[in-house]
């Protein structure tokens, strides 16, 4: 008769919310289809997808969008990088203060999706909710909102773009489907609020 291993100190400390169960199981059941998935060429790809949800990669062109538009006196093109501009911080606030009251255990480590710690400002577990789909959607839904209907192939790429870097994350088995779609929520909510101020 096989002994089962005792648990780890984190687990015996923090227990699994039960009322988060059912989502533990959905999170498990999309993750294992996605990765069922995975190949080299998904792989390929999601190398470039992550990086629309990387500030350091995203926000220069939203600035050179802003100056380039406001030299050829393109207001749309100023509102929708100044607006994007302003939601990158103010989505990317919510999910930092998330990340530290949460601390959730990432699916790489094989721990299971419930495996939460708690409050703590220094922390190396940070993975509800995803920070790159919180990025990627609060930059490119601003594009998308603002650019619907006059200029709706913007509209629907930019949504694409969101979507494909959505993916990435649960392709590169690196976030929870909860966490990818919290996050994907947050910038799309934070846009739809600066949206509305015009």
């Amino acid at each position: 008769m096989a002994v089962e291993a005792p648990a780890t100190p984190i687990q015996q400390q923090y227990a699994p919310v039960r009322w988060l169960a059912p989502i533990g199981v959905i999170d498990e059941r999309i993750l294992a289809w996605v990765q069922a998935r995975r190949s080299p060429q998904s792989d390929a790809w999601a190398v470039y997808a992550k990086m629309l949800g990387d500030g350091r990669y995203t926000l220069p062109p939203t600035m050179l969008l802003y100056f380039v538009a406001m030299y050829l006196k393109w207001q749309l093109g100023m509102d929708m990088a100044l607006f994007a501009f302003v939601n990158f911080f103010f989505a990317g606030t919510i999910t930092q203060v998330l990340h530290i009251f949460t601390r959730r255990h990432r699916p790489d480590r094989g721990e299971g999706p419930l495996i939460f710690e708690g409050f703590h400002l220094r922390s190396k577990h940070r993975s509800f909710p995803s920070g790159h789909s919180t990025v990627s959607w609060a930059l490119f839904s601003i594009y998308g909102l603002l650019s619907w209907p006059t200029l709706w192939p913007m509209s629907v790429i930019a949504f694409g773009l969101a979507c494909t870097t959505s993916y990435s994350r649960l392709n590169d088995n690196a976030h929870w489907p909860s966490d990818v779609i919290s996050g994907s929520l947050i910038g799309l909510g934070t846009a739809i609020v600066m949206v509305s101020w015009l």
